[in-house]
């Protein structure tokens, strides 16, 4: 049976909300709507400047961005509570979407509670009971041994609380530009602002960015350094982050256009459609804004925020055709599209883009490290490891190595679930479907007082940023989560306040006693809040800034002992301000480390020059703190414990390696997860404890970086040194099987100390690979072919009793290796060409086929491999050089020539071609 349609006069329509122009009864009225638009001015700033400080990436910048937003929310209560009670009615929607985000801010606060880890059940999955040294080997993937009992005695469920803390103060502003979206902009008039701003910002970074891509010089603003890397696009120093902050940009854009196309009707008749407005100038300014900042998103090649822009698109297309006509819908796009196609094309970006989507998709690495983060996830799987410490989460887990810091997982959901645990996901999922919810309400029933271009906004916004936020991080810059804030803010309060003729549902504002008392608390709450938090922030600002301008400490000129001390006090006052700040407390015990190997590298100089026939010559590398650590463990075994005792007693370390010791264990208590400080505190283990072996930090080290070839070769001396060859061989093996940097130095050790059998049986990995850079790094020579042939039967007696580990590619390049190896070059060309056809996307295979096709003289073919490899490597030095060596031996040799009457031959002095169009006695080929 058919509901009665409600009378005009029952249907919830907010008084004053949906006035385009109020009258003022009261000077009260008056000022309130004037500290109105006062806070709409003052978050309209923030807005607009936040992309333009590098997104807000800085504290400092974001100490700034917060407290303008702030400052708009506490200028809108006054607003309000300026206003006769009956007018607050209209002002005020509860929004259902608070709850979740309440829920959030909630869960951070249970992660920083003190002492609340011990008051409840255990909610952890990972081991708290330390193992046997000998079950280490097989620890991969999941919390080695040492480090769940540091983790099961923390105080909070945080495993880095500074960093939540920081991470909590973004959560709680990006609540209050929710709210600030919400309250200020009810009318069209507001909503045409806001929509217009953001349009506007969207055209000028596209502008900027594409003009500074034209004439790149290395810095953003032609003037500002990349000193932590990146790949920049407009003022951001990630494109990606970029393109997301663009696609909200086009959401206005798409918005403000509609707005200029279709009249708003007044009937209450929601059926009725909005009339079509005659074409005027502004409809052709919001059109090529719609193209440009389109323009905007491709030249930044971000392949995420293309992709979701696309499908954003999409869906507008749809709902264009749905709701207008087909026709409509298909010019627009048709048209929206050959306009960006074309302005990429005149401005010569279409071959940048195109490269971008034909590189190899390096989506394995990060892969890699959501399945990394998963095995953390099912360690801490109710509440998380805390906000803001991804960075530190995964790092125990990985089982791959990788040559990035995922400081960010590239996914917002992984990220979420790793962080907030199944509570945290939960959350999220919570906010996600109410603001699908809202979209939904937007779309199906409200096209009266503007809500029909803002169907387009939320369906182009929404979907974009949940698509983008699946491939990367970018919603978690302040600009861009500022700006979503607000969007959702502003689509909310629209779906509440006009988007139905009755009461809006349960699933978009909460129907509540009092709403205004409610808000107002609720806004007191988030200001207060946010100011605790904004102080967390500057002090995270001033340690930060202080890590940063401390150089890498490894040699003799990074810092003068006049720098040193700067720095030192520099960083001693951050940490005093923000003492659980795990990485500041690191870095200053570097900076104490660093300052004892610098006095005692100068004093040994002097001394050296003083009496040279006396003192040997200076060296930096003996100052080390292995040094110390070898000098104690010797007199260890010894029994020489007096020798010990006048170690700690000398001036040089009681003066800095106690600061050290103490800060690097500050940094410790901070973040029980952070690396390479435990290497530290194992070589100053005999300043504190009676056996200066260190191997509970040796344990810890290789625990904290399991697949870090750097760590574990240090891990792997210190343990050696400690006398626990069963820790060094276990280390190096590991080492050697993530990487090469390390080889010779544990190759020099180990064939002076073990048989090569044995080191073969005990210490390599059991891999072709491993075993053949031994092979040509160390028997490469003639005098050692028993050595070689040793090795590569061995290699080749694994391919063949292990053939389900290796594909029929490896089987062939390794096996292809070998006869290399063996002085069989046309052999290894036949194995090498098929393997590089069954893969061809491995480069370094590319490089060994090249070297083999430049043994056989084939310089041409040589070229074509190195050429293909240079494309698709990570990594394209070695190719750049092999290029430049091939280059030099081709037309360096000499080649038949015509003779002329004297019987010479002719030789040209410098010799093109087109292949190679550069001079031959170029150092590297130039194009």
């Amino acid at each position: 049976m058919n509901q009665k349609r409600p009378h005009a006069a029952e249907r919830w329509h907010p008084p004053y909300a949906s006035e385009e122009t109020p009258t003022f009864t009261s000077p009260l009225e008056g000022l309130s709507e004037g500290l109105s638009w006062l806070a709409r001015a003052c978050l309209l700033a923030v807005l607009i400047a936040a992309p333009w400080v590098f997104g807000g990436v800085r504290f400092e910048q974001q100490v700034w961005l917060y407290a303008g937003v702030l400052c708009a929310l506490a200028m809108w209560i006054v607003s309000l509570l300026l206003l006769p009670g009956e007018l607050r009615m209209g002002r005020v929607v509860i929004p259902t979407l608070i709850l979740p985000l309440a829920g959030a801010l909630l869960l951070g606060a249970v992660q920083l509670i003190p002492g609340l880890p011990h008051k409840l059940p255990r909610l952890e999955n990972y081991a708290v009971d330390a193992k046997p040294a000998g079950d280490e080997g097989d620890s991969l993937g999941r919390l080695a041994p040492p480090l769940g009992r540091a983790l099961a005695s923390r105080s909070q469920f945080s495993i880095f609380p500074a960093a939540t803390r920081v991470e909590l103060t973004r959560l709680t502003v990006g609540i209050a530009a929710f709210l600030a979206g919400l309250a200020l902009f009810t009318n069209a008039n507001t909503q045409r602002l806001l929509l217009g701003a953001l349009t506007a910002n969207g055209v000028c970074l596209t502008v900027f960015g594409i003009v500074q891509k034209l004439s790149w010089n290395g810095k953003l603003f032609w003037s500002v350094p990349l000193t932590q890397g990146g790949q920049p696009f407009a003022s951001f120093v990630n494109r990606n982050n970029a393109a997301g902050f663009l696609n909200l940009c086009l959401a206005a854009a798409i918005g403000y256009l509609v707005l200029t196309v279709w009249q708003e009707h007044s009937s209450d008749d929601a059926a009725e459609r909005p009339q079509r407005r005659p074409l005027v100038p502004a409809y052709y300014l919001a059109a090529l804004a719609c193209v440009a900042i389109m323009t905007g998103v491709c030249a930044s090649v971000s392949r995420g925020g293309i992709l979701s822009g696309a499908l954003a698109g999409l869906a507008v297309v749809l709902l264009l055709s749905v709701r207008r006509v087909v026709r409509v819908a298909a010019w627009s796009a048709g048209a929206g599209l050959l306009l960006c196609a074309g302005l990429m094309t005149w401005l010569g970006l279409t071959n940048g883009l195109m490269e971008r989507f034909d590189e190899t998709i390096s989506s394995s690495a990060r892969w890699d490290n959501w399945q990394d983060a998963w095995r953390a996830v099912c360690d801490f799987p109710i509440l998380g490891t805390g906000f803001g410490t991804y960075r530190y989460a995964y790092q125990p887990y990985q089982t791959k190595p990788v040559k990035l810091w995922f400081y960010n997982a590239d996914n917002h959901y992984v990220e979420g679930l790793t962080e907030g645990g199944a509570i945290g996901i939960a959350l999220v999922g919570l906010c996600l479907l109410l603001m699908i919810r809202v979209v939904w309400v937007l779309v199906r029933r409200g096209t009266r007082h503007g809500s029909d271009s803002l169907a387009y906004v939320a369906l182009f916004a929404v979907i974009s940023q949940l698509v983008h936020a699946g491939l990367d991080f970018g919603i978690s810059m302040p600009s861009n989560l500022l700006t979503f804030a607000v969007l959702c803010g502003l689509l909310v309060g629209e779906a509440a306040r006009k988007g139905v003729s009755i009461r809006p549902p349960l699933s978009v504002s909460l129907p509540v006693w009092q709403p205004a008392l409610v808000v107002g608390l609720i806004s007191v709450v988030l200001i207060a809040n946010g100011w605790l938090g904004i102080e967390e922030v500057a002090r995270a600002g001033v340690c930060r800034a202080a890590r940063y301008s401390v150089p890498r400490l490894t040699t003799t000129d990074a810092m003068n002992e006049a720098q040193l001390e700067r720095q030192i006090q520099r960083l001693t006052e951050a940490v005093r301000q923000r003492p659980g700040d795990a990485e500041a407390q690191h870095i200053l015990g570097e900076l104490w480390v660093y300052r004892y190997r610098l006095q005692s590298y100068l004093d040994w100089k002097q001394r050296s020059e003083e009496a040279p026939e006396a003192v040997r010559i200076a060296n930096w590398t003996a100052t080390g703190l292995p040094v110390l650590h070898r000098y104690a463990n010797d007199a260890f075994r010894d029994a020489q414990f007096q020798t010990i005792q006048e170690l700690r007693t000398q001036s040089l370390i009681l003066e800095n390696l106690g600061h050290a010791r103490s800060h690097l264990l500050a940094a410790q208590a901070g973040c029980p997860l952070i690396t390479h400080t435990d290497l530290h505190l194992a070589a100053l283990a005999f300043l504190g404890e009676d056996n200066p072996s260190g191997i509970y930090f040796v344990r810890r080290t290789a625990a904290l970086a399991p697949v870090d070839e750097d760590q574990l070769f240090a891990a792997g001396l210190l343990a050696d040194q400690a006398s626990r060859g069963d820790l060094s061989e276990l280390y190096w093996r590991r080492s050697l099987a993530n990487g090469n940097r390390h080889q010779s130095e544990i190759y020099d050790y180990l064939l002076h100390n073990l048989p090569l059998s044995d080191i073969v049986d005990r210490i390599l990995p059991r891999t072709p690979g491993a075993i053949l850079d031994l092979a040509r790094t160390k028997f490469s020579e003639e005098t050692h072919t028993v050595e070689r042939d040793l090795l590569i039967a061995r290699a080749q007696s694994l391919l063949e009793s292990e053939p389900q580990r290796f594909s029929e590619a490896e089987r062939l390049f390794w096996s292809g290796v070998s006869a290399r190896l063996s002085g069989q070059n046309d052999s290894a060309v036949a194995l090498l060409t098929q393997a590089v056809d069954l893969n061809p996307n491995m480069a370094e295979w590319r490089l060994e086929l090249a070297q083999c096709y430049r043994a056989a003289g084939r310089f041409d073919d040589a070229l074509d491999q190195v050429e293909i490899g240079q494309s698709i490597a990570i990594d394209p030095a070695p190719f750049k050089a092999l290029r430049a060596e091939l280059v030099h031996e081709k037309y360096a040799r000499p080649t038949p020539r015509s003779a002329s009457k004297d019987g010479k031959t002719d030789r040209p002095d410098r010799v093109q071609s087109e292949d190679t169009p550069i001079r031959s006695n170029s150092p590297e080929p130039q194009p």
